[in-house]
Order: structure tokens, then sequence, then C-alpha cells
């Protein structure tokens, strides 16, 4: 018997994030006549609340999380849940999943944790003292999974099959409670049919946070190998600066790689209009969960060149709709890079590529469709 969960608690930590990645996704799911609860942290004006869909905040924050505001802020979930007694829990990213876990932990709701991308705790990186830090983290952040987040009631949502493998190795998590969505699907205005156009300035650009284990460093350092060659091109960084994560790259370190021809755009709302103007989208990435910048970079059209990871090979297909590289690799990248700017009849077969993959793969009804039925197996058992 399948039913469909009536009232779910979203817990996000940044709204930012939840109306980027997660809204259309939510809207469409509300017309099923499911009620969300959003629950993040927020400062400054509130969304306003919408049909099935309506905001509660609380004091968390990436800057203020710790033990002690953890422990409170569940007590203050923890009070909401016996409030409104949702059908299900939807917790999405590491911070949220023990804040709602912590808060449910003697209530026993159903709940669905998300998990977008391992995360930068699980990637290594090319500095010891930073790979200390992150090996430590890494270690209580499992520990966590193991001794409290499991069982009866709790399912993992996953975005990509490695991470689903990397949780049932470590017995977090196992076939019969962990799924696979890959992504949040796309609202149907990011789909753009391709538009041959004589390109008078070859265009790469790379969107993501500016960290180290995005491949910005790769991203700059391979720009300036193809600009030795095709001085014409031009490569744009857009993206927000993240000092609180510890692979965060400062504005300092990042100026040094900067020229006319190489240049840091900032954080871009709008970044559709940017891809649309651009020729390739480059991620040369060290882990993602789903990239949702190369299914928009796909559903506008453009080919794309990123890292051959989990969470990034899943999102393309390889020499069909753009390349895959080696990880932390400058002299692939740019090779790559190259091999887009030379053969132009190549181009123009990923660019129609491109957007038929995304059509067929990438639209948020798809997404909406998977979460319904993940909802129906969870909330029937």
């Amino acid at each position: 018997m399948n039913t469909i969960p009536k009232k779910v608690f979203l817990v996000v930590f940044d709204l930012g994030f939840f109306f980027s990645h997660r809204y259309y996704l939510i809207k469409e799911l509300s017309k099923h006549n499911i009620e969300f609860t959003v629950i993040s942290y927020f400062e400054g004006s509130p969304p306003d609340n919408e049909k099935n869909i309506q905001y509660h905040f609380i004091n968390s924050s990436r800057e203020t999380f710790g033990l002690f505001n953890l422990i409170l802020n569940s007590i203050t979930l923890s009070r909401l849940i016996r409030l409104r007694d949702p059908d299900l829990i939807y917790a999405v990213s590491h911070r949220s999943i023990f804040l709602a876990r912590f808060a449910n932990l003697f209530i026993g709701k159903k709940s669905l944790y998300a998990i977008t991308g391992m995360g930068s705790m699980f990637t290594k990186q090319l500095s010891i003292l930073t790979n200390i830090y992150t090996a430590i983290l890494r270690f209580i952040a499992l520990k966590i999974y193991k001794l409290m987040i499991k069982g009866k009631g709790v399912y993992f949502l996953l975005q990509n099959k490695g991470d689903q493998e990397f949780l049932a190795d470590q017995n977090i998590s196992n076939a019969l409670n962990s799924y696979i969505i890959p992504g949040n699907g796309l609202e149907e205005s990011f789909f753009h049919s391709p538009v041959m156009v004589e390109q008078e300035i070859f265009q790469f650009i790379m969107i993501s946070r500016i960290l180290k284990d995005k491949g910005v460093i790769e991203f700059l350092v391979a720009a300036k190998k193809v600009l030795e060659l095709y001085p014409e091109s031009e490569f744009i960084l857009y993206g927000a600066f993240d000092l609180t994560n510890p692979h965060s790259i400062s504005s300092e370190e990042l100026q040094k790689y900067l020229s006319p021809s190489i240049r840091y755009a900032g954080y871009e709302k709008n970044i559709k209009a940017k891809i649309l103007n651009s020729s390739v989208v480059v991620l040369p990435s060290y882990r993602e969960g789903f990239s949702r910048v190369l299914m928009e970079a796909q559903a506008c059209s453009k080919p794309i060149i990123t890292s051959d990871i989990s969470g990034c090979r899943d999102v393309i297909i390889n020499n069909k709709t753009g390349y895959l590289v080696q990880p932390a690799n400058t002299n692939d990248l740019a090779a790559k890079m190259i091999a887009m700017i030379k053969d132009s009849d190549n181009y123009s077969k990923f660019s129609l590529n491109a957007y038929n993959h995304a059509r067929e793969n990438f639209s948020v009804d798809k997404a909406v469709q998977e979460h319904v039925e993940v909802f129906n197996r969870i909330t029937s058992k």
C-alpha cells in the first residue's frame, strides 16, 4: 500500500542553498498535497509562507554550530516535532542530519537523511595540517553516524552510487534503507536548445565556492597554460568565498592567479545568464554529490569539462556531452580545454548532446516522481 506523507519537516542549514538547489523540487512536491515545514537558520527578512510551504527558523548557523548550540536547537526542534507531528523528517546535509537525529532520537519519527555529497571532510588535500584537521572531523562524523544515525525508521538518500557504496562499506547504511536520486531536477525555464553562433572569444567559466577542493586553483593554472597557445581565450571564475571551510582560498591567494584574461567576477545570482554567454563550463572538483551546475550547463546546451570522480562523472556522458579529466591534473585539464577550442564541429555535437541528455534526465518532474516513490516506500513500511 502506497501512502504519501501529508506533513514533512525539511531541515536545511542554509536557506540560500535551499532556494538555489531544492526550492523548485519542494514547490512541485507540495502540489501532491504534502505540507512542508522548512526549518533553517536565517537572518534578515524571512520569506513569505506559501501554500503547503511554511518556514520555521532556529538559531543554527555554520559559524555557531557546536555541541552546546546543537543541544539547544535539538530541544527546540524536538518540541516542534511533538507539537506538529510530521509524518516524515527530511534532513539535508551532515549538520542538518545531526540536528534532526538528536531532536528525533526519543520520538521515533521516520526520517530520510539526504547526503548531497560527503563534503570537504572526506576530501584529501595537499596540506598536511588541513588533512589532519579534516581527518579528525571525518573520524567524529563517522562515529556519530555509526553510533546514533541508524536503527528503525532511518533511511538515507544519496545522489550517486559512490556515496551509497561508501556508507555501506562503513556499515552505516545498507541496500534496504538507502536510495539514490541523481539530483533535484531543473525547472523548465533552465532548458535552452542550442543556438550555434560564431564565437569571437572562446570563454571558459567555472561556477563554485572559492575552495581548493572544488578545483579552483587547477582551473586557474590550466587557464594560464591554454593562454600560451590561445591568447584570445577568456576564463572567468564565479562564486562566493567560504572562509569557514577548511579548504577555503583567501582573496589574496586568489589574486596571484588572475590577469586580464583570467578574471574573478564574484558571486553571481543569475548564473543561467552567465552560462548562456559562455562557451564551456568547467568544474575540476575533487568530490561532488551530483553537481547541479553541470546539470544546468547541459540544460543550457553547454559542453562541460569536469573531474572523473563520483558526482561529476555521473552527470555527463564522457566524449559526448563533454570531457572527463584526471582530478588535480592541470595538464589534462588544459589539454581538454584546447580540444574544445580546436574542433568546432565536435563542439557543436557536444552542445546538442548536452541539451538532449539534460532534457531526458534532469527535469524537475523526473526528480519529483522519484521523490514521491521514495516517500511512498518509507511511509508504507
